[in-house]
């Protein structure tokens, strides 16, 4: 199972192969459930729901998705994550601080 952000790139990816390979998949939104990010995405997040998978966010129906959200939303990913694999991130971008915090909290951690 992957859980990840449903962003573009490499979680966008992670989620197609889970599809592709019928296995479950969380995404963890930045944004109220009505509010797919990115709109592209909106599909891929349909068949997650509907094929055994999850779509979670703690933001209520109709938030928008916003920068500051992300940061959030990654806590929750690590929080449901055993371990964290960073495939692709500037040194100051929100999968390193991910990273950091993982293993902070003792989490196994490939970058």
């Amino acid at each position: 199972m992957i859980v990840s952000g449903l962003a573009r790139g490499i979680d966008g990816l992670a989620h197609s192969e889970c599809l592709r390979h019928q296995l479950p998949s969380v995404a963890v939104m930045g944004s109220g459930l009505d509010r797919i990010y990115p709109n592209e995405h909106k599909n891929m997040a349909k068949i997650i729901g509907s094929k055994g998978g999850l779509l979670l966010s703690e933001y209520p129906p109709g938030t928008p998705p916003s920068s500051h959200h992300f940061p959030q939303r990654n806590r929750i990913i690590l929080g449901l994550s055993h371990g964290i694999i960073v495939m692709e991130s500037g040194l100051m971008k929100g999968s390193m601080y991910t990273a950091n915090s993982g293993l902070n909290q003792g989490q196994a951690v490939v970058v």
